[in-house]
C-alpha cells in the first residue's frame, strides 16, 4: 500500500472509532435521560444506530468532497478500516477515561468496546461503502449541459434512452478532438 493509501485508511478508521465513541456516548446521555434501569438495553441500540447512520452519513459527505485518492476503494479497504477502528477508539477512550474519572481504565471496558464495536462496524462500513457508491452514480438533479443550460433532470438513464452518451464517453471524447 502506498502512503496515500495508509492516510485513507487512517483517517476513515479514525472517523469510524471516533464516531463509536460518541455514540457510546450519546446513547449513555439517553439513557440516563429516560432513567432506564438497564444501561445496556438503551445504550446498545442508539450506539450501534447512531455509529452506523453518522459513518454512513461521513462516507457519503466525504466521497463527494474530497479527492479520488481519499476514497475507500473497495472490500480490502473496509476490512482495514474496520480493523483498525478499534485501535483509534481505544487510543482515545484509555486517557478520556483518565481524565473524566481520575484512574486507568479496566482491559475489560477496552474489551466492551471491542465487542461493541467489531459487529456494529462491519455493519458501519458496508452500508457506509453501498451509500457511497449509490451516490457515486447518482447524476445532480440539475446539471448544467456543456452549451451553459441547465438539464431538467432525468437520470442518466433517461440521457442514454434519449442517446446521449455516458458522461465519461463525452469526456473521452473532448480528449480525442
Amino acid at each position: 500500500m502506498n502512503e496515500r493509501g495508509d492516510v485513507r485508511i487512517a483517517l476513515h478508521s479514525a472517523v469510524l472509532g471516533f464516531a463509536n465513541l460518541a455514540a457510546i456516548l450519546a446513547g449513555f446521555a439517553i439513557h440516563r435521560f429516560v432513567k432506564s434501569a438497564n444501561q445496556i438495553m438503551v445504550q446498545a441500540p442508539v450506539a450501534a444506530a447512531l455509529s452506523v447512520a453518522f459513518f454512513a452519513a461521513w462516507l457519503v459527505v466525504s466521497s463527494g468532497i474530497a479527492p479520488r485518492a481519499f476514497r475507500l476503494r473497495g472490500a480490502g479497504d473496509g476490512f482495514r478500516v474496520w480493523g483498525l477502528a478499534p485501535a483509534w477508539a481505544a487510543l482515545a477512550f484509555v486517557p478520556m477515561h483518565f481524565f473524566s474519572q481520575g484512574y486507568l481504565t479496566s482491559f475489560g471496558n477496552i474489551a466492551a468496546l471491542w465487542a461493541f464495536q467489531l459487529p456494529v462496524n462491519a455493519v458501519a462500513v458496508g452500508a457506509g461503502m453501498a451509500a457511497a457508491r449509490s451516490r457515486a452514480g447518482m447524476p445532480e438533479r440539475r446539471a448544467a449541459t456543456r452549451d451553459g443550460d441547465v438539464d431538467s433532470g432525468g437520470g442518466a438513464r433517461a440521457g442514454r434512452e434519449r442517446g446521449d452518451a455516458h458522461p465519461a464517453e463525452r469526456a473521452r471524447r473532448r480528449c480525442d478532438e
